[in-house]
């Protein structure tokens, strides 16, 4: 009876720390695209402005900067 229950209380924790692992990864995939998506866009926005001194912000960090017409 103790050794089943022993047992199951592995397993338990074994699935426990599968799923913080796991949990983890995925927070820690999220905020480092969030980072630099956010550090691409200043990047972007920095070097523009030392160029031109015009501040435009772009927000997807994807793009080319804005052009000055616009």
């Amino acid at each position: 009876m103790y050794e089943a229950s022993g047992a199951g209380a592995l397993v338990s924790l074994l699935g426990l720390i599968i799923v913080t692992v796991v949990t983890l990864l995925i927070l820690f995939v999220i905020v480092r695209t969030a980072v630099v998506q956010g550090m691409n866009a200043h990047y972007k926005t920095v070097r523009r402005y030392q160029v031109t001194g015009e501040w435009r912000y772009s927000t997807d960090g994807k793009s080319e900067p804005l052009d000055l017409g616009q």
